[in-house]
């Protein structure tokens, strides 16, 4: 039997905590004409997919990782179609992992283990994180000359010390892949889901898709997957995985008129899906 080892992969907030909810919810619901099902609870952490599970199916705000604790999450799955295994690696959910990555130049020999044994990726993205969108050459130069500078000079502007906490998120992306590149023996291209989470905020933006979004907003992700396909392949998904804004009641009261797996929905480069597993079953396609 196939084995499928997906790692799911985002900076902190990037809407992980509230796909594995609704996709824990999911695999243990009794809703007909499943995808993905559940295999095995073995190695699962039950109380805190339970946790999340249930502020999700109430539609509240689902509960982000403690910063201080790690949770390393593991889902074992089979697919309903061909009854391969599906395995789903969260390694440290909090997102806090993947910028120690860039920061220390180091990881784990657990987590490089889990790395050769990955044969798909579910990378996230939070659009509403300032890290992710643009910043533009011409517009910080008109910022240096209101502090009083000129390009060709610093005078009267002083400038912060890099920190890697004001790194933009798709420069440590890219890091993630270029470091995954580096460690694994890539024979055949490993498939990324690109995943802009928070969907529903973006269709109000009138934003024709989600590839569309990723190369106006994070062009550097971009082009590096376009000019590494050799090594990675893409897919572009905008998914909402509750479907509400959380801070308007009127919207989330909305919710509750709805069946809990309708509320999800996934959009594709031309349509729209009411399917959470679509970009984990495409990652498992041959």
């Amino acid at each position: 039997m196939n084995t499928n080892r997906i790692l799911f992969a985002g900076m902190y907030d990037s809407g992980k905590t509230t796909f594995i909810a609704a996709l824990w919810a999911y695999v243990n619901s009794d809703k007909k004409g499943k995808h993905l099902k559940l295999n095995t609870l073995a190695n699962s952490e039950n109380e805190y997919l339970d946790t999340i599970r249930e502020e999700w199916l109430q539609c509240k705000k689902v509960t982000r990782t403690n910063l201080n604790k790690t949770e390393n999450v593991k889902m074992n799955l089979l697919k309903e179609s061909n009854s391969e295994n599906v395995i789903l690696e969260i390694p440290d959910i909090s997102g806090e992992l993947f910028s120690n990555h860039f920061q220390l130049r180091e990881w784990t020999t657990e987590y490089d283990s889990l790395i050769h044994q990955v044969t798909g990726i579910l990378l996230f993205i939070n659009p509403n994180d300032k890290k992710n969108r643009t910043e533009f050459i011409a517009d910080s130069l008109e910022i240096v000359k209101g502090l009083g500078g000129t390009p060709e000079s610093n005078d009267n502007v002083n400038f912060a010390a890099w920190s890697e906490e004001h790194t933009s998120n798709q420069v440590k992306l890219v890091e993630t892949l270029q470091f995954i590149e580096a460690r694994k023996d890539i024979v055949e291209p490993i498939k990324v889901s690109v995943i802009v989470s928070r969907w529903d905020l973006i269709e109000a933006e009138d934003c024709p898709s989600p590839e569309q979004w990723i190369q106006t907003n994070m062009p550097l992700l971009y082009q590096y997957l376009k000019c590494n396909t050799n090594y990675f392949k893409p897919s572009y998904f905008g998914v909402s995985a509750q479907g509400c804004d959380y801070d308007n009641q009127n919207d989330v009261n909305r919710m509750f008129d709805i069946e809990p797996f309708d509320r999800p929905f996934i959009r594709l480069e031309n349509e729209v899906v009411k399917d959470l597993t679509a970009p984990i079953i495409w990652l498992t396609e041959k």
